[in-house]
Parts: C-alpha cells; structure tokens; sequence
C-alpha cells in the first residue's frame, strides 16, 4: 500500500502512544497476550491512517510479523518526508517480539471485539476510540465522517431534482462538443454529479454553461464555487472567465466558505449553521481529504445541489484519504466522464502516454517516450539520468541548456508585468523535495546558471488571508528591487500589485517546484525531474500522469528506466469504505 514512510509500532511515538491507551483501558484484569495483540492492531491501524488511509483492513496484517509490514511498499509526502535518495530513512527500532505474528483474520476479528475499546456497528458509545466495520478498523472520527459522507451523498442521489432541461442547438451551448453536452445533461438532471476528466478536456466550459443556463432559469440561485486551496480557486476564477461565465460571487477556498478556523479546525457552518446555498460546485477534488470533504457536507443545506469536478488520476490529498476517486469507483453516483483532452489532442503523444500510464501500459508507455537525444523535436522525450544518482543537475545530460532556453523569455522579462506573463512558460517538476533530484538542488543550481539581471519567480508558501495571498500563489522578485514581491492583480485585466518581502512569511523560488504543488496548474513546456533509484517511494503511476499532464506543449523527462517502469506499476491505493 502507497503511503507515508513506514515506521514500525514499536517505533513511532504516535501509535505506541496508543497502544498504551488501549493496553490501560483493557485494564488489569485482560489477559496480557491479547491485550498486547489488540494494542498492536490499534497502533497499526493509527500508522495507516497517518500514511493516507482512512482505516485498517485487518486482512493487510492478518498473518503477518511487523518485519512483514515494514517490507510493503510505502509512498511518502514530498513536503514533509525525510530526504530521499541522499539521506536515509529514520532508524527503525526492531519489534519488541521478533517471533510476534497477527493471527488469521476471523481470529484476529475475534480479538479485536472481545476487547471494550473495540465497537461495532451499530453499537457505537461515545467512550469507544476505534470502530471496526466489515473488517476495517477505524478510528471513531474517520467512521463517523466516512458514514456522514456515505449517507448524505446516498439522500442526496435519491431526491427528486427541479428540471434543467436545456435545447443543445441554443446558441449558448454552441461552442460544446457532443460528449461536453451529455456530460451538461447529467450534471443538470441530478442534485449530486461528478464531472470528471483529464487537463484540457473541457470541464470549465461544461462547469461555465452549466451556471449560465441555472442562473437564466433562477436569477436568484445561490451558486458558490469553491476548491481546496487558494491557487486552485484562483485558477478556477481565471479558466471560468475566459470560459465567458460570470459569476455573482468569486471562488473561494472550502475552508473559507465554511468558516474554518486553522488552529481549533471548528467551522462556523455545520449542520445547525448551514451555508446559504443552493447549489455548490467544488472544483480539484482529488486534492479534498476525508475530514474536509465530511466539514463540507455537514454544512450543505438539505436542499442544495452538489457538484464535483477533478480529474480522479491525479495526485489525492496528502491527508487521508481519496475521496473523488472513491466516489467515482463506488458506482453509485451519477459520474459524467471527459476522455477527449482538447489540449494535445487525443491522438497526441502526451495523451497517449497518460492514457497507457493511467491503465499500467508499462510496453505501450514507453514506446510513445524516445530519447531525448534522438527525437529532439518530439513533445514528449526522456533523457536518462547518470549511472550515479548522487550527482547533482549539472550532471543531468542536456538539462542545463533545456533549463537556459526555457526560462529565457522569463530571464529577459523588464517589469513585473511581463516577468508575471511569462512566469508559466515553463517549469521544472520533480518528485521529491530533497535530494540530488530534489526541488532545493534543482532551484539553487537553475539560479547559479541564469543571468544576475533575471527576475526570480517564488511561491507563496503559507495561507496569509489578511495579505490576500494563499499557499501555492507565484510571484516574481526583480533584481533591481529585491525587497518587493510582485503578485498578480485580483483579476487577470489589474495591474501587479507589490508586497513588501518581509511580510511574506512562507517565500521560496520556483524555477523548480514539487509535482505535488502543480497540481491545479498548466504550463507551454516543462522539465520532469525524477530520482532514477526505482527505489524511490514517491515514484508512482499518479506522480508521473500528473508531471505529464502539466503541459500545454511539451514534456522531457530526465529519470531512469527502472524509475519509469516504478511508476507506471505502482498506483496509490488508500483504504476506505466507499468501495
């Protein structure tokens, strides 16, 4: 299972914490040996949950030693993560029993509810930590937000919906494809959709036409748009605009629309205070958690629509769970799917490469990724790394002048208006954070090659709504004036506006950014920096189809083939109860 870096029980603060929790609240009276086994289970039902998972299934452990456990494949978070591939990973203490096994699943099911910190449905009382649900073990939270989210959306699909119907040769929905126009009808006949699709498949002009003929029939409809971070509802508002919708009110974050505070996590509409609200669209929503996404609908009034648009393919959260792709595989919800990418045409190298990444196609992905060296015109290519994956970018064949040439019309930018114009004509992505093959490496050596005179871009690291800047928002520090950040206006026709440096607490250069924080994001060219250890733990299927599809124009690659063939063999599976 793809998740967080794994630490034994034994050896992670967090679940043996936990351990003991369950250990003192079987008291002194439960036998010692089951007692342990429960404590063990617990703490490795709190390790999955803190690598992405929404629960434990006990058949994942059932059977097996800790030293098992440890052998799966993980796949970490590159903003948080040691450092990999030029640091190891954190000591792992070896298990207190090395003869210690889990036993079967029926046994082991047998432990867990003889044990009164162990529940099951529908006996939950309040005093019970975890839950154990059709061999899932959950923490009381995660069950209580995964069966809210359940039986909202299931109430939701059954109740009868206002008509929208619409007249396909209206001229508003002139500039609709065939498959945009069915997806149209299924997001209009039904309280709850998801409109789903890969970049450029036209979900912002099906999303723009769906607002445009709800506010013709309803002038009075209350629509909000919102997305999980700021940089997406930015982005939102920006694609809507050009998409020739005009909203009554701008995108905002989830957070924001709900009224979350960031440091006690209570919201100001929930159930007892509902979002004024009639119908909601949350665009990005690969990128919303489990918490979030049940934050959200306890806020929803009974009476409203819901909307959900992302690509399922994508990155999922780095909290836990995956929530749009486990509502689109669940089958129970009306599900509208784009498969047409109107950007690099379906037949197009880069679509085809996604298409066989995204069904595992190791064979046909690689056929469509010649070498670099000798397709040099081709819009998808791959340079392979050195043998010696400690060295730096400058041992990176070809990425020195591939990285000059594509920042160049960035590089000879004079103001702030035309450095912010060309500030996503090309981007570096990598992987990890860290490394040879890291995010700091890559910046700190693209820095040392461009000229002095060359406007550094940077992103906004931290959430600073008094300044009205987000986590993930670009800007760009001329030479002449270091002290100054220049952002882009409130809207895409308002000059840049400046901010002093210093008040931008969260501030790094983005030559290079992580394929984590790209998502949401388009750019004409970029770099794809992977580690070339196949080794790796980040190198997964969804990593490498989210790199690639950044692009409006081309994609290099610099990774090995070990590393590819990783990537595209690996998904991310992350355990719920939706399936």
């Amino acid at each position: 299972m793809p998740s967080k870096p794994s630490t034994s029980s034994s050896s992670s603060p967090l679940p043996a914490a936990v351990a003991d929790l369950v250990r003192r609240m079987a008291g002194p009276a439960a036998d010692p040996a089951a007692a342990a086994l429960v404590a063990r289970t617990c703490a490795e039902a709190v390790r999955a949950i803190a690598g992405g998972d929404v629960c434990l299934p006990l058949g994942r452990i059932a059977g097996l030693t800790p030293d098992d456990l440890l052998r799966q494949d993980v796949a970490s978070d590159p903003e948080t993560s040691p450092a990999f591939p030029d640091s190891d990973p954190a000591p792992t203490a070896p298990p207190a029993d090395a003869a210690f096994r889990f036993p079967s699943l029926p046994s082991l099911t047998a432990a867990l509810l003889s044990f009164p910190s162990i529940v099951a449905p529908p006996r939950v009382p309040s005093f019970s930590p975890f839950i154990l649900d059709r061999d899932r073990l959950y923490t009381r939270r995660n069950h209580r937000c995964e069966r809210l989210i359940r039986d909202r959306l299931d109430t939701m699909a059954s109740t009868p919906v206002a008509d929208l119907s619409f007249d396909s040769a209206d001229p508003l929905f002139a500039p609709l494809f065939e498959e945009q126009l069915a997806a149209l009808q299924t997001i209009l006949s039904h309280p709850f959709a998801i409109l789903t699709g890969g970049p450029g498949t036209g979900k912002t002009h099906v999303l723009a036409r769906a607002v445009q003929l709800a506010l013709r029939a309803d002038p009075s409809l209350r629509i909000r748009l919102a997305a999980p971070t700021g940089k997406a509802a930015a982005r939102m508002a920006e694609s809507l605009a050009a998409a020739g919708a005009v909203l009554p009110d701008p995108p905002t974050t989830l957070q924001h629309l709900i009224g979350q505070n960031p440091v006690t996590g209570r919201c100001r509409h929930a159930a007892a205070n509902p979002l004024p609200v009639d119908w909601l669209v949350i665009d990005e929503a690969s990128m919303v958690d489990l918490l979030l996404f049940g934050h959200v609908l306890d806020a929803l009034p009974s009476s409203a629509r819901l909307l959900l648009i992302g690509d399922p393919h994508q990155l999922a959260s780095v909290e836990r769970g995956r929530i749009l792709r486990d509502l689109c595989d669940s089958g129970r919800y009306p599900l509208a799917r784009l498969a047409t990418s109107h950007r690099f045409g379906a037949d197009g190298p880069i679509a085809l490469f996604a298409a066989a990444v995204n069904a595992g196609d190791t064979s046909a992905a690689l056929a469509l990724l010649p070498e670099a060296s000798s397709s040099p015109t081709s819009p998808l290519a791959c340079t392979p790394h050195p043998a010696d994956t400690s060295r730096g970018p400058d041992a990176w064949p070809g990425f020195r002048a591939a990285v000059l040439a594509g920042f160049d019309a960035l590089s000879r930018a004079a103001t702030p208006a035309d450095a912010l114009s060309r500030i996503n004509a090309y981007r570096v992505l990598c992987a990890v954070r860290r490394g040879p093959c890291g995010v700091d490496r890559a910046n700190a050596a693209i820095r040392a090659w461009l000229p002095p005179t060359a406007p550094m871009p940077v992103m906004v690291t931290h959430n600073d709504p008094s300044l009205d800047v987000h986590n993930g928002d670009l800007g760009v520090i001329l030479p002449a004036d270091p002290d100054l950040v220049w952002l882009p206006g409130a809207t895409p026709d308002s000059p840049p506006r400046s901010l002093p440096r210093l008040l931008l607490t969260g501030l790094e250069p983005a030559w290079a950014t992580t394929i984590h924080k790209s998502q949401g994001s388009e750019y004409d060219d970029v770099a794809i920096v992977l580690p070339a250890d196949p080794a790796c733990p980040l190198l997964t299927r969804e990593i490498l189809y989210t790199a690639v599809t950044r692009t409006r124009r081309t994609a290099r690659l610099w990774t090995s083939l070990p590393s590819l063939r990783t990537c595209i063999s690996r998904p991310v599976t992350r355990a719920s109860g939706f399936a």
